[in-house]
This record gives C-alpha cells, sequence and structure tokens, in this order.
C-alpha cells in the first residue's frame, strides 16, 4: 500500500470509459471524488470536483492535501473513490488506497522521531560495542583516548607551556607552606613573647618569604605589547617588560606566547626563530594577526 506522508498534496488519475464499447470518453459532467477513512461511511471529505487533463479524452485528475485540517491521521489507512456519468450512466471506483505516514524532514526524506526507549537503546548499543573492532562505541573511545588527548597535549597549542607555569606556581606555594611550616615552629618555641610580637613577626617572615617566591617565578614570565606589522606567523615586539626587545637574534627562541588581550586572548603560539634587527619572532600560524598593542606574556 502506497504511504503518503502527512500535510503532503495526494496526487491521482482515473479514467472513464463509455459504458457499452469501454472507449475513454470523456464525462457528461465534471467527475468528483470522495475520501474515507478505514470503516468509516462518512467521508473526510466529500464530492471534489476532479479536473480533465488536457486534450486527454476520457482522463482525469484529482488532488487533495492529506493535512489534519482535512481530517486525516498518521497512521491510519485511507480509500478514494471517482463518481462520473458517461452517457447517461453513473459509475463509480476506487481510484487509490493509501496510508498516511509521518512527516518528511526534506522531500523524500522519512521524519525520524526517537522516543525515550530508542535512545536508551542506541546507549546501550554504543556501551556493549566499545570494546567491539569498527563499532561506533569503540571508533568513540579510541578518539577520545587518542586524537583528543593528543591534541590537549599539543606544545605547540601552548597547554604544555601554560603547565609549565602552574607547576612553577606549585611548587612555589608549596615552598611557602614548607617555609611558613618550619617558621611558626621557631615562633611558637620562643621565650618572653606576647600573642603581638608572633603575629608581628609571622607578618615579616611571611612578606620576606612571599616576595622572594614571586620574584623568582617573575624572572621567568615577560610581560610583552605587540608593535604594529604583525601577521599570523611573524609577531612584532614593541616592549618586554616595558624596555625595548633584545637586539640579539633568536634570543627569544624556544619560548612561548600566550596573548592576555584582544581577540586572540588565551591562544598560545611558540617562538620558532627571532630577528634581532626587526624585533620579530617567527611563529607557526595562529588564527590572526595580533594587532598593535595588545598584551601577551613570553613564557
Amino acid at each position: 500500500m502506497t504511504i503518503i506522508p502527512i500535510d503532503e498534496v495526494v496526487h491521482f488519475d482515473f479514467i472513464t470509459s463509455h459504458p457499452t464499447t469501454q472507449a475513454a470518453t470523456d464525462a457528461d459532467s465534471t467527475p468528483t471524488f470522495d475520501v474515507f477513512e478505514e470503516d468509516t461511511d462518512t467521508p473526510i471529505l466529500s464530492a471534489q470536483n476532479a479536473t480533465k487533463r488536457t486534450s486527454k479524452t476520457g482522463n482525469y485528475r484529482g488532488s487533495f492535501t492529506a493535512s489534519a485540517a482535512n481530517g486525516l491521521e498518521v497512521g491510519k489507512c485511507y480509500s478514494v473513490t471517482a463518481s462520473a456519468t458517461v452517457n447517461s450512466v453513473a459509475g463509480k471506483g476506487v481510484v487509490l488506497r493509501f496510508r498516511c505516514g509521518p512527516a518528511e524532514s526534506e522531500a523524500g526524506v522519512p521524519m525520524v522521531r526517537l522516543t525515550t526507549a530508542g535512545v536508551a537503546a542506541i546507549w546501550d548499543a554504543l556501551v556493549a560495542g566499545i570494546t567491539t573492532a569498527n563499532s561506533i562505541g569503540k571508533r568513540i573511545v579510541d578518539y577520545l583516548t587518542g586524537d583528543v588527548y593528543g591534541v590537549v597535549n599539543h606544545g605547540t597549542y601552548g597547554l604544555a607551556a601554560l603547565k609549565t607555569l602552574i607547576d612553577a606556581v606549585q611548587t612555589s606555594v608549596t615552598a611557602v607552606d614548607d617555609y611558613v611550616d618550619g617558621e611558626i615552629t621557631q615562633i611558637l618555641t620562643a621565650v618572653g613573647t606576647t600573642l603581638d610580637d608572633y603575629v608581628d613577626d609571622l607578618e615579616t617572615r611571611l612578606t620576606a618569604a612571599l616576595a622572594t617566591a614571586l620574584q623568582a617565578h617573575a624572572l621567568g614570565v615577560g610581560r610583552l605589547v605587540v608593535g604594529v606589522g604583525s601577521t599570523t606567523t611573524a609577531v612584532v615586539f614593541d616592549t618586554v617588560n616595558g624596555a625595548a626587545p633584545s637586539a640579539v637574534n633568536d634570543f627569544y627562541k624556544g619560548r612561548h606566547i600566550v596573548f592576555t588581550s584582544g581577540a586572540l586572548t588565551l591562544q598560545a603560539t611558540s617562538i620558532t626563530s627571532y630577528d634581532g634587527a626587526t624585533t620579530t619572532a617567527t611563529v607557526p600560524t595562529i588564527t590572526g594577526a595580533p594587532v598593535a598593542a595588545v598584551t601577551a606574556i613570553i613564557v
């Protein structure tokens, strides 16, 4: 049985014949058609006029929209019957039977709607196939543990440099923590001090220790202001730490640039070479040319 999607226009043809000779013959008047739903005897569309095909004897066509507005429902079956009078003899016949199907997502492509049970079945299939070679589940796992991890861990994108920076900060914090533990022990074992003395002494010692640790860490990070004329593969240095950049070739080679302002904020790249005369660093291709005056750090 033909399946016609809901809301589609239904087209059909039928031929009227002479009651005696059976030859194709035009009807005495315009033929009509009715549309019936399954075993319901009252038509949902009644006495709809057919149209004669131009220059085609006895050839008629009809059309209607299989819509909910016209009373049609998805999953129901329908019959189209045509009525015509030829040579004063009335005749009638079924010209089309069809079932109304779901709407299409696009012409010729059925629309698919997943139920909760359907989604659960897909998930179960993916989980069951995690260890099966060439299954979708196995391919997803291989991608997550292979390609994605490789991208995240790739030094070119600056994540390796960022990890180094985080490790350095953690080392500094640990050093301060260890120092505080030792100094507090010494303070608390001192004789003849008051609580205010403890606090003042602790503040002095902590300030000095923290300043030393932060200064040591800051020495390894440069504050960069980008100059005029940068491209996606070359970054022009305007200043580093507020002063003119080094004039020595490859002085910054092997370091990493992490942009901290502008459209490239948080994007990182590596320095493959440095021209001291033009204060320009060559870098792997980045997503856009840094504009003048944006800031970055060199790590």
